[in-house]
């Protein structure tokens, strides 16, 4: 069941946009190298939509910590 609610929960357009960067940017650095312009635009923005990933797994892990502290009758600290 949490399998379920953990994939969910994942955000699957983000996800796919970055597997799909990584792959672009593999194949570029295969044919052009580090060194091309596309190659550092593209490594610019896979590195930030792996940034807001991360935020968002934060931000939900935080809330389900609070979820969980509510139902445990705890204090969020």
């Amino acid at each position: 069941m949490k399998a379920v609610n953990h994939v969910q929960n994942e955000n699957m357009d983000l996800l796919l946009e970055i597997y799909n960067l990584k792959t672009t940017l593999s194949d570029l650095y295969s044919k052009k190298g580090p060194a091309n312009g596309e190659y550092i635009s593209i490594s610019i923005k896979l590195d930030l939509l792996l940034k807001q990933y991360i935020e968002e797994k934060m931000t939900m892990l935080n809330d389900e910590l609070i979820e969980m502290q509510k139902q445990n009758g705890l204090s969020a600290s």
